[in-house]
């Protein structure tokens, strides 16, 4: 099941409406998956809420400690707020569990540089 995690906004199927499967079926039903917390994140860290979404990545990886995913946008969101120490080593954990290392530095690069 795929639920729209909306605010005030009326949701819809359009593109800015982005699904996740963070909405409230997946935390009632399942609050030990991972991925929930993960979907949660990256719709936060969208819409400019990056300590929130870190909060969300962290229980992602603790839930799942090897899903590179969360490690990933973790380490994107760091950068979004400066913390670049952390971020290097959430890359380098996403990339010794399977992200592709020059993927993530570029789009780790362009956030510095929109900084």
């Amino acid at each position: 099941m795929i639920l729209l995690e909306c605010d005030d906004r009326e949701c819809s199927d359009s593109f800015e409406a982005r699904p996740t499967i963070a909405g409230i079926w997946a935390f009632d039903r399942h609050p030990g998956y991972a991925p929930a917390y993960y979907f949660r994140g990256s719709a936060k860290a969208d819409r400019g809420e990056h300590q929130a979404a870190i909060e969300d990545f962290d229980e992602a990886i603790r839930l799942s400690p090897e899903y590179a995913a969360a490690y990933d946008h973790r380490a994107r969101t760091c950068t979004q707020l400066g913390n670049d120490a952390q971020a290097q080593r959430d890359l380098d954990r996403a990339v010794e569990l399977g992200s592709d290392r020059a993927s993530l530095e570029g789009a780790i690069k362009v956030i510095k540089e929109k900084r």
